[in-house]
């Protein structure tokens, strides 16, 4: 090309200073503002260019295939061009697998991948238009970016949450949906409020019209609002348990049964327990059990005293390094452990041993809370606070579920994080109780009362 920047240089291409080639490149302001009067002869034809998609493809005839110019996109475009340096090899293809360090944009794994790794709105524009041209539309991904403006991932997620409960063939995109939903979560994507009850719409609406099972097939990680709605039909004995396996693993994990060697009783018990729990309900099998197991002080003693404390339990190991004390950690929480600690596996972090223990009456925090500092030696991390969290009157069904859980996995993450190859006893002063407040009380007149009429003296 030749370039002329201005006057003086276009009358340097006309006395042939350079030597003339067939393509010349004017910047001159002074002559596009009378381009419009230009008139095509045998020397010249004049192509105007109103903007850099005109530039590139008119001006420097590269090839961008069906991909169309919208001035939303003005400063994408103009971003482009200077990112374009070689035009003589130029295809749109090499230069994005060039500009991305990727061998092929092969399927949407990469496009996630590669979204997530994008500095900025320029990027995921390229990324975005770059797939549709070579996709030709087909794929969800395609459908939501055909229907965004901007490039943020709120607004790019929220269509993914939200898009294909207006397509004519959503089982065809519900895989592809849930992958990407999936990676938002995994990259801490919070969706809008009003996305949120949008959604929730749609799923509500989605089980009248076909069935709950089909609802729960388009349910994601990604917003507590499903998780709670999912809980809220499984209260209503509308799903199982197991459909929570696809999206919500940690319930499901959670809800597993209990194994405690020894005492059968008990793991039927817990099981019991947080079936009642996530219904919200003081069910028959708990209540027959409280009956039974507590009918009097004889039969309560017989199974309270046929448990150890935590301290007679673990006093005299020296070989544990570290005690990390969860506040109100119960044996319900033993299924969702084990299975964090087998995802820890391959780093080297193993469960050895299982032990259920009994508080000490009355069963606070202070009361137990010395015998665990005894056992420690004062060394006693505490790096959860469930018991804490249980206390608050801010607490509903069935979120305080979902928080109780986020407290659990924080403090297994802390545990790991901080794990360096010692033997570590995860222990606790007491379990909590969710059903208690869901019977009456004995309102007894001049008896001090505390944990909400739990406890009296």
């Amino acid at each position: 090309f030749n370039v002329a920047r201005n006057v003086n240089e276009w009358l340097d291409v006309w006395k042939a200073q350079p030597a003339v080639k067939p393509m010349i490149l004017c910047s001159s302001s002074a002559i596009f503002a009378n381009a419009r009067f230009a008139q095509p002869d045998n020397a010249f034809n004049f192509i105007i260019c109103d903007n850099a998609y005109d530039f590139l493809v008119k001006g420097l005839q590269l090839n961008f295939g069906e991909i169309s110019y919208k001035e939303s996109d003005k400063s994408y475009w103009e971003r482009l061009t200077s990112e374009i340096t070689d035009t003589k090899s130029f295809t749109l293809e090499k230069f994005f697998n060039s500009y991305f360090h990727i061998d092929n944009l092969a399927d949407y794994n990469v496009f996630l991948k590669t979204w997530f790794e994008c500095k900025d709105d320029f990027e995921k524009w390229l990324l975005s238009t770059y797939y549709t041209e070579k996709f030709c539309n087909d794929g969800y991904i395609c459908q939501v970016i055909n229907s965004i403006q901007g490039y943020s991932n709120v607004e790019f997620f929220s269509a993914v949450a939200l898009s294909i409960f207006n397509l004519d063939t959503p089982n065809k995109y519900k895989d592809e949906r849930m992958v990407c939903l999936q990676a938002a979560n995994n990259h801490n994507i919070t969706l809008p409020k009003d996305v949120k009850y949008t959604l929730q719409d749609e799923l509500i609406k989605l089980a009248e019209t076909s069935d709950y099972a089909s609802a729960i097939s388009y349910f994601s990680p990604l917003t507590d609002i499903e998780k709670t709605l999912a809980i809220q039909w499984f209260a209503e004995n509308k799903i199982t348990k197991d459909y929570f396996r696809s999206f919500y693993t940690d319930l499901y994990n959670y809800l597993e049964t209990t194994v405690i060697l020894g005492e059968q009783w008990l793991n039927e018990y817990f099981d019991n327990y947080k079936y009642a729990k996530l219904t919200n309900q003081y069910t028959s099998p708990i209540i027959d059990f409280i009956k039974e197991k507590n009918a009097s002080e004889l039969t309560f003693n017989a199974w309270y005293q046929n448990l150890k404390t935590t301290k007679t339990i673990l006093s005299g190991r020296s070989d544990i390094e570290v005690f990390y004390w969860i506040d109100g950690l119960g044996v319900e929480w033993i299924p969702l452990i084990q299975k964090c600690i087998e995802q820890k596996q391959s780093e080297g972090v193993y469960l050895n041993e299982i032990y259920v223990a009994r508080s000490l009456y009355p069963t606070t925090t202070e009361n137990n809370k010395k015998a665990l500092m005894e056992l420690s030696g004062n060394n006693l991390i505490k790096c959860g606070v469930l018991d804490t969290h249980a206390h608050q009157n801010t607490n509903k069904f069935p979120t305080y579920i979902l928080e109780e859980i986020e407290i659990v996995n924080k403090a297994l993450e802390k545990i790991f994080s901080e794990y360096n190859g010692k033997k570590i006893a995860i222990i606790s002063d007491h379990g909590l109780t969710a059903l208690a407040q869901l019977c009456d009380g004995l309102n007894m007149a001049g008896v001090e009362s505390d944990h909400h009429g739990r406890l009296a003296y």
